[in-house]
């Protein structure tokens, strides 16, 4: 049996498999695909739109829920024994950081 994905206020959160299937699934092997690519490409612009997305999903638009998604993502990073478990690396905030701004740059 497939447990259900996790209830965080309300929100169902994507379990591991599921982003580690979905990663799969898009071609996106290792947590640093898109860290070593151009955050300017088509790919990096379209992904920066989506993680808006769903961030905004998220948060509502909430600036203060979204720092606190913020801070908590940095402490799990900042862990030694969290951060090789976690989806995401600083590679890629730091990369999606870039292709939002390059977003931003194009009125997006």
């Amino acid at each position: 049996m497939i447990n259900p994905a996790p209830d965080f206020f309300g929100l169902r959160l994507p379990t591991d498999s599921m982003i580690k299937r979905a990663a799969r699934k898009k071609g996106y092997g290792c947590k640093g695909k898109y860290a070593k690519g151009d955050p300017a490409s088509p790919a990096a612009l379209d992904l920066a739109r989506r993680w808006k997305a769903q961030l905004e999903l998220f948060t509502k638009g909430d600036p203060g829920v979204t720092q606190k998604v913020q801070r908590v993502w940095n402490d799990a990073m900042a862990d030694p024994k969290a951060a090789p478990q976690l989806p995401l690396n600083p590679e890629i905030f730091a990369f999606v950081g870039k292709a939002q701004a390059r977003l931003k740059e194009l009125g997006g």
